[in-house]
């Protein structure tokens, strides 16, 4: 009631509380994983691995908004009247549902009997439920609409997707026993949102 101090004032008087779902669940992600491996010419190998995650009952944050999103049956069913009386709630569920699929690909041998290579290169796919962008395992998943929490579109990649990734090492054994390493790493765009400039990144590195 207001005047209460043991009640959250109104939404237009800066009030606002945090809930946490009763029906909460620890989190937990099922893993498979499978692969091969083919050695040749006793110098190299070739590996191929595939790998499934899929996470479950992970966070997402419910913001209810008074007037909005959220009202009372005690006050006048008005915007300004909720806002006045009904405090803004933000409930925490454990709902989210998530899945990475991964196809990993692994070249490694002697060059020379100096020159050591190892190439990499991964075709992925992330995906959650997440208003705007999701991210996996993380507490920042929110919901876009609190009434219809698994809308269509409300489900795609997350902030981790990135479909294509390639690395490649090598190790130079210089004489006296001293060791040069080098690192070269590129993958595709990440997603974006209306917002977020497109770029692919180049990472460089020794």
């Amino acid at each position: 009631m207001p005047g209460d101090p043991g009640c959250l004032p109104g939404a237009a008087n800066g009030g606002s509380g945090t809930m946490i779902d009763s029906k909460y669940h620890t989190p937990y992600a099922m893993h498979f994983s499978g692969g091969v491996q083919k050695g040749w010419h006793n110098n190299w190998i070739l590996s191929g691995d595939y790998v499934f995650e899929r996470g479950l009952h992970g966070y997402r944050r419910y913001d209810y908004t008074a007037g909005y999103t959220l009202f009372s049956p005690l006050f006048a069913q008005d915007t300004d009247t909720q806002q006045a009386n009904v405090p803004d709630i933000s409930v925490f569920k454990s709902d989210n549902r998530s899945n990475y699929n991964a196809m990993m690909l692994r070249v490694q041998g002697n060059v020379t009997h100096r020159f050591n290579l190892t190439a990499n290169y991964v075709l992925s796919t992330a995906k959650t439920w997440g208003c705007v962008l999701g991210e996996l395992w993380d507490y920042v998943n929110g919901v876009c609409n609190p009434q219809k929490a698994f809308a269509p579109g409300d489900y795609g990649p997350s902030g981790e997707d990135v479909t294509s990734r390639f690395t490649l090492s090598g190790i130079f054994y210089i004489p006296g026993g001293f060791q040069l390493t080098t690192l070269i790493q590129a993958e595709g765009a990440r997603p974006i949102t209306l917002t977020t400039r497109r770029k692919r990144v180049w990472r460089f590195g020794q």
